[in-house]
């Protein structure tokens, strides 16, 4: 029994301090031998209180205890769609910077401008990644890539030694010739997404929007509901086609940060 409260009270401290429900959903169905009952999973982004700063704020230097500022960007056949943040150690996220750029060297310069290290540079390869490789040998960037396979999982050592499944993988590289590689990771898309969910409600992390934000941020994070797609089994779908960069963005900046140790990785 004793074991049994542990788990139970470690599920509930992941969904409390991240939104990861994965936890509590397995104690359910293999503990108490219970289905999970999901309802509609809509983002809400209403009333929300104002942050007290600006997309200009913190961009000239880093903000009080900042331990990563990472830049995302989901490549477009024109151009890129980009979300820039700060994350401290609690942890707690504070968009930066969102919005559309059409050049690399654009790119290159709102990096510049924000101060965002090369390695800190995520870019989507799930389209084009030849050339999403080709820039992270030019630019010592990354590649973040969704799994294709929804709720995929990947071996991984904990700190007791023993291996645990997370929702992302170890650093995958791709060839990109001349003896050149390109560091990519890839994540579950539904796990990243479940838990930004559940910040913007306020039942994990905070995950801060200047005041100043660009109003397509809480647009397009809207584009998808999580619904269920057959008995028992929930995703996440479009519900507004081709419209969801926020949310592709916003996704990448939290695998980012289960990578480099900002959120822990559910067991």
């Amino acid at each position: 029994m004793g074991a049994l409260a542990i788990e139970w009270a470690q599920a509930e401290n992941l969904f409390s301090k991240m939104g990861d429900e994965s936890a509590r959903i397995k104690f359910k169905q293999k503990r108490q031998a219970l289905p999970w009952v999901q309802k509609r999973n809509v983002i809400e982004l209403d009333d929300r209180k104002p942050s007290g700063y600006t997309s200009q704020t913190h961009r000239d230097a880093p903000l009080p205890g900042e331990i990563a500022r990472v830049m995302t960007c989901d490549k477009q056949q024109a151009g890129w769609w980009v979300e820039i943040g700060a994350w401290t150690p609690e942890p707690t996220y504070r968009q930066l910077y969102f919005g559309k750029v059409e050049t690399r060297d654009m790119l290159r310069e709102l990096q510049r401008i924000y101060g965002v290290k090369d390695y800190a540079v995520g870019q989507d390869r799930g389209y084009m990644p030849s050339e999403v490789d080709r820039d992270s040998v030019a630019f010592g960037w990354s590649g973040i890539q969704g799994a294709k396979t929804k709720g995929k999982r990947w071996p991984m050592r904990a700190h007791d030694g023993s291996m645990i499944l997370t929702p992302i993988s170890d650093t995958l590289f791709a060839t990109v010739g001349n003896d050149q590689t390109a560091p990519y990771i890839e994540f579950d898309g539904e796990w990243a997404k479940d838990v930004l969910s559940a910040s913007l409600s306020g039942r994990g992390f905070p995950y801060l929007l200047p005041d100043d934000h660009n109003p397509l941020w809480p647009e397009q994070v809207k584009s998808e509901e999580k619904r269920e797609v057959r008995p028992g089994v929930w995703h996440w779908i479009e519900v507004k086609q081709n419209n969801n960069h926020a949310l592709d963005t916003a996704a990448m900046q939290i695998a980012v940060a289960l990578a480099r140790g900002i959120l822990r990785s559910p067991a």
